[in-house]
């Protein structure tokens, strides 16, 4: 992990919920984290889905949306994972938003 991720990890609390979104060059993958209990509650990323990056990374975003509601799930903490809020990473938290989870 390098300074800009811990600097942002720090930042965020500790027990709430967290959507965690990391990216590569071709591909996105979101995943739910549970801090109190440390484990990872659902996972979803655009290996299987077609289209550009930024409409995978919507898909993401809804598929995410889709599990939150059926947990129960309204309010979540969004992770960037250090990378900057621009472009993919922005399509999956505007996902989120529209659907009605608070961020």
């Amino acid at each position: 992990m390098n300074y800009k991720q811990l600097r942002t990890k720090r930042k965020l609390s500790t027990t709430t919920i967290r959507v965690i979104v990391s990216k590569s060059n071709k591909n996105i993958v979101a995943q739910v984290f549970d801090p109190v209990a440390q484990s990872t509650l659902f996972t979803s990323s655009s290996l299987s889905l077609s289209g550009t990056k930024t409409e995978k990374s919507t898909a993401v975003g809804k598929l995410l949306v889709a599990w939150l509601k059926d947990s129960g799930i309204s309010k979540v903490t969004f992770d960037r994972n250090g990378n900057i809020y621009h472009g993919r990473i922005a399509a999956v938290a505007e996902s989120i938003r529209e659907s009605g989870v608070k961020i």
